[in-house]
């Protein structure tokens, strides 16, 4: 089951980077696309991150991180990098 889920997370990650980057089509095999897409997790990796920062300067952090705090818009497969 968890190597479903894998699959499915990989498979959003994919479909989000399409959408954001505008490609209609890719070849997942292809070295271009490796690279383009880790530099694209990369940078998304370094938005999360600052976006926590931000939370925590702003003193929302304690919010983020209780069982209480909902996400408007978020995603099924989101996630907020946590330290």
């Amino acid at each position: 089951m968890k190597n479903i889920m894998e699959d499915k997370y990989l498979d959003n990650l994919v479909l989000q980077y399409m959408q954001c980057t505008g490609r209609k089509r890719i070849n997942i095999k292809s070295r271009e696309f490796n690279m383009d897409f880790s530099d694209w997790l990369l940078k998304m990796e370094r938005i999360s991150h600052k976006y926590l920062k931000l939370l925590e300067y702003m003193g929302l952090i304690d919010i983020v991180n209780s069982k209480n705090c909902a996400e408007i818009g978020k995603g099924k497969y989101d996630t907020i990098v946590k330290p």
